[in-house]
């Protein structure tokens, strides 16, 4: 027998209604693109997780691709300033 417990639905805009959920076994999950599937509860979880990771590479690659932009901008950074000694000291 499963047993009823208490939520809040979002409605939008911050708004909520009380609900009662009626049943644990299948969770709907929001895809993306307006479309959400239905899993049973191992499956979901399994879903969740991959999609974790799947951002967690993506928190990394961006990292990395940060890193590489800096010490792009650290070089011209150098090379600016070098050309502006050279300007500023012309040799005779």
């Amino acid at each position: 027998m499963q047993s009823e417990s208490d939520s809040l639905v979002p409605l939008g805009l911050g708004a909520f209604m009380k609900s009662k959920i009626n049943s644990k076994e299948k969770i709907i999950i929001n895809v993306g693109s307006g479309v959400a599937i239905e899993k049973n509860h191992n499956d979901a979880i399994n879903y969740l997780e991959s999609r974790l990771k799947e951002l967690e590479i993506a928190l990394q690659d961006t990292n990395q691709q940060r890193q590489q932009i800096a010490a792009n901008l650290e070089q011209g950074k150098q090379q600016m300033q070098n050309l502006m000694q050279k300007s500023q000291n012309p040799t005779k």
